[in-house]
C-alpha cells in the first residue's frame, strides 16, 4: 500500500508540475502582449492535424529508423523547453542563460532515466500545453481536447495503433512517456496526456489569471488518482485522456459559458 501511495503521489506531482508550469507561460505570455484564443478554430485544427502528422510519422519512423525518430523527438523537446523556460523565466534570466539551462536538462534527462527524466518531459510537455493552451483560449481549448479525446479512444480501444507505438517506444527508450515507478517497476504515462492537463491550465490563466487557474490544477489530483486506479484495476494499456482531458474539457466549457 505504501509503494502504491508513493506512486500516485508521484504521479500527481509530475502533472501538477506540468500544469502550473503551463498556467505560468500563459500568464507570461498575455503580460507579452498575447491575446488568449488568437488562433481561433483554424489554430485548432492546425494542431490537431500536426498531431495527426506526428502520430503517423512516428508510426513508420519508430518501427523503421527508431534511432532518427529518439533523435528528432530529443530535438523537439530541447526547442520546447528552450523556448518555454526563456518566457517563464524572461524576467530573471537572460535568453542565452535559459537556453542554456534548457539544454543542461535536456542532456540530463537523455543520461538519466526515471524521476530526474520524468521532471524534464513534464516540463517540456507543460511548454507546449502553454502555447496550445493561449493560442486556442477556454472555448477551442475544450472543443480540441474533446477531439483529441476521442482520437485517444480510437487510436487505443479500436485500432489499436497508440498501443502498438507506445509498446516500442518503451522497447526503444523514446522519452514520449513519463516513467511513475515508487518500487514496484514502472508505469507509463504519455506526454499526450500530460498535455492534455497543461493546455486548460494556459488556457484559464491567460484569460483569468490565478484565479482561473487554481479549479484547474485541483482538478488534476482527482483526475490523476482516477487515472492511476483504472489502470491498476484493468491491467491493460487504456486512453487517460478520458480522465484526464474530459473533466478539464467540462471546466473550461463551464468558464466560456458563466461568460467569467
Amino acid at each position: 500500500m505504501k509503494v502504491e501511495v508513493a506512486e500516485v503521489l508521484l504521479l500527481i506531482s509530475l502533472l501538477l508540475l506540468a500544469s502550473a508550469y503551463s498556467g505560468v507561460m500563459g500568464g507570461r505570455l498575455v503580460q507579452a502582449g498575447v491575446q488568449a484564443g488568437s488562433a481561433g478554430a483554424g489554430g485548432a485544427l492546425w494542431i490537431m492535424l500536426s498531431i495527426l502528422m506526428g502520430f503517423g510519422l512516428a508510426l513508420v519512423l519508430l518501427f523503421r529508423h527508431p534511432r532518427l525518430y529518439i533523435l528528432m523527438v530529443w530535438a523537439a523537446l530541447a526547442y520546447s523547453l528552450a523556448l518555454s523556460l526563456s518566457i517563464v523565466l524572461g524576467g530573471v534570466l537572460s535568453p542565452i542563460i535559459s537556453t542554456s539551462l534548457a539544454l543542461f536538462l535536456v542532456v540530463l534527462a537523455a543520461l538519466r532515466r526515471g524521476h530526474v527524466r520524468s521532471v524534464v518531459l513534464s516540463l517540456a510537455a507543460g511548454g507546449v500545453g502553454g502555447v496550445a493552451g493561449i493560442l486556442l483560449g477556454p472555448l477551442y481549448g475544450a472543443l480540441f481536447l474533446l477531439a483529441l479525446t476521442a482520437f485517444d479512444v480510437l487510436s487505443v480501444l479500436v485500432t489499436g495503433h497508440m498501443v502498438e507505438l507506445g509498446e516500442r517506444a518503451i522497447e526503444e527508450g523514446a522519452p514520449v512517456f513519463l516513467e511513475v515507478d515508487a518500487g514496484a517497476g514502472p508505469r507509463y504515462l504519455g506526454l499526450g496526456d500530460v498535455f492534455s492537463v497543461s493546455l486548460p491550465a494556459a488556457a484559464l490563466a491567460s484569460s483569468g489569471g490565478a484565479r482561473a487557474l487554481l479549479p484547474s490544477l485541483l482538478l488534476v489530483v482527482p483526475t490523476a488518482l482516477a487515472t492511476y486506479l483504472a489502470a491498476r484495476a484493468l491491467r491493460r494499456p487504456l486512453p487517460a485522456t478520458v480522465f484526464l482531458a474530459l473533466p478539464q474539457a467540462a471546466l473550461l466549457l463551464g468558464w466560456v459559458t458563466a461568460g467569467v
